[in-house]
């Protein structure tokens, strides 16, 4: 069974943050309405470094590492985050209770809570189930920085 898995090529990535608004429309992710924090399945870790005038801007994406043994999963009092055998971690929002243990759990602080519980799948119910061969934020990648694929087969160079 494949356990997929996206590799960022941060040298190609050119910061325009199309993947987060990819998925976020794939998603259907509502805008920031007021008195609401933004809310996004991928978040940009940034920071600066250097002195006046060497100074660079570090962005990192984060997006669910999808665990070998997911600490969200593990927290979930109502059983709504599943490990599929292909490695994507999951939430059911039909038996998800919204009460932030996952994104207390998580090393990463990637779940978030709209109504219910949310993270990155890789688009599995939205794209991955029916058919198509990668998730919206690397098909809109315009600097083709992110590859999606299989990790066992050892087919991603970089």
């Amino acid at each position: 069974m494949a356990k997929y898995g996206i590799v960022i090529d941060l040298n190609k990535c050119i910061r325009c943050r199309t993947c987060m608004v990819a998925c976020k429309i794939q998603n259907n992710i509502p805008p920031k309405a007021r008195g609401r924090v933004e809310h996004y399945r991928m978040r940009p870790v940034e920071w600066e470094e250097g002195i006046y005038p060497r100074v660079r801007r570090i962005f990192i994406p984060i997006l669910c590492m999808h665990c070998e043994k997911p600490a969200c999963m593990e927290s979930c009092p109502a059983d709504a985050i599943t490990k599929r055998p292909n490695g994507l971690v999951v939430i059911d929002k039909d038996k998800c209770v919204a009460c932030g243990t996952c994104n207390e759990a998580c090393p990463y602080g990637v779940p978030f809570l709209l109504e219910k519980a949310d993270k990155c799948d890789f688009c599995s119910a939205a794209r991955l189930d029916r058919g198509e061969k990668e998730p919206y934020c690397v098909r809109s990648c315009v600097g083709e920085a992110m590859i999606f694929g299989d990790l066992d087969l050892s087919l991603i160079h970089i």
